[in-house]
């Protein structure tokens, strides 16, 4: 041992040796962790899988009243949207018409990007932020149903005649993201 008024001075091979043991040897909760975190997404991308299957299936049925699927919506975005500019400039829609119209045109292509960008986190950046598209998923539904239910008068259902069964569906693929809820639901089927 050194003495005491000599502290200051130590033996930089010593320093250097332990430092590279600490480098070679992880700690033994990190890869734990590690391996947690692994079995996470494991699981959770078997959810994910199937709530973007349920979504993928939900653009082929019917979006609207009329029967114009979610990806006719899509395709025909450019369209909707000069069809959107040319209604405002004659007739005299409120803004919350607007907002209404406006949001149930552009929803399919926003919740396809909203899946896009889950996917994105998954499987290149190995990040789970499910629960924020979830968040999105289902602000973007409320939103549309609560400013139909001011502008039309009523009380609108999201599985009610005024909406097709591709919107119920999408609106339902919303659950897996979640991992909450999906992880509950997955258990429920397990149990079965």
């Amino acid at each position: 041992m050194k003495a005491s008024d000599e502290w200051w001075n130590s033996d930089a091979s010593d320093e250097q040796n332990n430092h590279d043991l600490n480098l070679t040897n992880p700690p033994k909760h990190f890869v734990e962790e590690n391996n947690q975190d692994t079995i996470t997404l494991n699981s959770r991308s078997k959810e994910i899988v199937f709530s973007s299957a349920m979504f993928l299936i939900g653009l082929f049925f019917a979006w609207d009243y009329w029967g114009n699927s979610g990806f006719s919506y899509m395709l025909n975005l450019n369209e909707n949207i000069l069809w959107f500019i040319d209604i405002n400039s004659y007739a005299e829609l409120s803004l919350l018409e607007q907002f209404e119209w406006l949001i149930f045109i552009l929803s399919p292509s926003l919740l396809s990007i909203n899946f896009i960008i889950m996917w994105y986190y998954l499987l290149k950046k190995k990040i789970d932020i499910g629960n924020t598209t979830s968040y999105i998923h289902f602000s973007i539904f409320i939103a549309i149903i609560v400013s139909q239910s001011i502008i039309w008068g009523y009380l609108v259902f999201p599985f009610s005649p005024d909406h097709g069964m591709g919107f119920n569906i999408i609106l339902l693929s919303g659950l897996g993201l979640n991992q909450n809820i999906a992880s509950k639901i997955s258990e429920k089927i397990y149990d079965m």
